[in-house]
């Protein structure tokens, strides 16, 4: 089954990052799992304020498949964006604290 036709079949929209679990709860350090649609070499992923401010960015040399992200501060209780992109595509997702 080609890319566009799972995207289809899942009414999954391309570009559009999953997140889990979302929401997560405020903690110390905060963990989560992206999983990336498509490979990112040479690319970097990025938590965003809902301001715009970077919180975290972290190199993505060779990365597919189901990501481990990992913050180690405290994160105010809100909405972030999760961006993940390369020189060929960008994927994004929100991610919820409570």
């Amino acid at each position: 089954v080609s890319q566009s036709r799972y995207d289809e079949l899942t009414n999954k929209k391309s570009g559009e990052l999953e997140i889990f679990p979302n929401p997560i709860k405020q903690n110390t350090s905060t963990i989560f799992q992206i999983n990336l649609n498509q490979p990112l070499v040479n690319g970097s992923i990025t938590v965003y304020s809902i301001g715009g401010a970077v919180i975290t960015k972290i190199p993505a040399n060779s990365l597919h498949g189901t990501i481990d992200i990992t913050i180690n501060k405290l994160l105010s209780a809100g909405t972030y964006l999760v961006v993940a992109e390369d020189a060929n595509h960008k994927e994004s997702g929100k991610l919820m604290i409570n």
